[in-house]
């Protein structure tokens, strides 16, 4: 439970701590094609790369040694300090996000 709040907590940290207001020229480059045209050729070379790893790929896979419970247990045991750390900074993060939000709503107004 402890690790689903602190993973709640990075994606409102992430959510406020983003600019809220909509640039004030385009939201599109004037240069999109040619991002297109990049993304396109970096998705083409992945593709490439994905397929070709297939065939060296073995068809029988091995089931891991580690499961998600020795996971969890490795969290709230031997990493459960840099875990509470996380959080604490994570904390910090969201109220220094609310008081700065506030702060530019006061100014706006």
């Amino acid at each position: 439970m402890y690790i689903g709040a602190v993973a709640i907590l990075i994606v409102f940290a992430i959510l406020l701590t983003r600019g809220a207001e909509l640039p004030k020229e385009g939201v599109f480059s004037r240069t999109w094609p040619v991002g297109l045209v990049i993304a396109a050729a970096v998705f083409a070379v992945l593709e490439w790369a994905v397929l070709q790893s297939v065939r060296a790929v073995p068809q029988q896979t091995a089931v891991p040694a580690i499961s998600v419970h020795d996971i969890g247990v490795a969290l709230v045991g031997r990493y459960v300090l840099p875990l509470e750390i996380v959080a604490l900074l994570l904390t910090a993060a969201t109220i220094g996000a609310v008081i700065v939000a506030m702060h530019e709503k006061e100014r706006t107004r």
